[in-house]
């Protein structure tokens, strides 16, 4: 059995804070709390707990003996298990569901990553094949018309864009010799 009232559960808090012998640790705790301006020197407790004040104690060591679970009567100490027992199963569900939200959205943000990822590895893929295949159309055309190509051209070939291809492409069967094909450029 604990020691100590837990004060995150309704009926803990309300056992230290909400009766007539803890007024003064109350009072301390909401001093330390309010500004100069606002505090506190005296309070009454109310029956309605809607009207009545509720809120966590000042002196800690006031505090672990008012919350001491063996000044408690048998059906006190059952009804704080019932509310602990409560506190236990709303956290437990909070945490659960905090737990598989992250989870889950962990898992829908390394599915979309994979998609974009492929698309974008598609797309960067064909682009480069497209380049590479240009490059090898236009290297081919290059030797098959003017010989051996000169290293200058084949770097700048190689660095090529589609469109920059492509346009060297269309200039090679009208060139006169090789440097006619990139002269425009």
């Amino acid at each position: 059995m604990d020691r100590y009232v837990n004060l995150f559960t309704d009926f803990g808090f309300k056992k230290v804070f909400g009766e007539e012998p803890n007024k003064d640790l109350l009072i301390s705790f909401l001093n330390t709390l309010l500004p100069a301006r606002h505090q506190i020197a005296e309070l009454e407790f109310s029956r309605n707990e809607w009207q009545g004040v509720s809120v966590l104690a000042g002196t800690f060591q006031e505090l672990f003996h008012a919350a001491g679970l063996t000044a408690f009567k048998p059906q006190e100490r059952d009804a704080y298990q019932a509310s602990l027992k409560y506190y236990r199963d709303l956290k437990n569900v909070i945490d659960t569901a905090y737990g598989d939200g992250l989870i889950e959205g962990r898992e829908e943000g390394r599915e979309e990553g994979r998609e974009e990822g492929c698309e974008e590895g598609r797309e960067e893929g064909l682009a480069l094949g497209l380049q590479k295949g240009e490059s090898l159309a236009l290297q081919k055309l290059l030797r098959k018309r003017f010989g051996e190509i000169p290293d200058k051209l084949m770097a700048k070939i190689n660095d090529g864009t589609v469109l920059e291809l492509e346009r060297w492409l269309e200039r090679v069967f009208d060139a006169k010799e090789i440097g006619a094909v990139f002269e425009a450029d």
